[in-house]
């Protein structure tokens, strides 16, 4: 909820928020709301290794209707 907040707040100042995520996990938690942007960091935060399958395998699972960016 507290995401959701926060992008009701930057949409009342006219911006459109990029959701981030890294994982099939962080996507679940997007269910049941409306995004505008989503992006999947293909960036391993530990190993910082970049890998594009990561956005390749998430895609499907995003939410629809949001423009979908890769990230890293």
């Amino acid at each position: 909820s507290e995401l959701a907040e926060l992008a009701a707040a930057a949409r009342r100042r006219g911006l459109v928020p990029l959701v981030e995520t890294h994982d099939a996990a962080e996507v679940a938690r997007l269910a049941g709301r409306d995004w505008e942007l989503v992006g999947v960091n293909n960036r391993d935060l530990r190993s910082f290794d970049v890998d594009l399958e990561r956005s390749i395998a998430l895609a499907p699972t995003l939410p629809p209707g949001a423009l979908r960016v890769a990230e890293s």
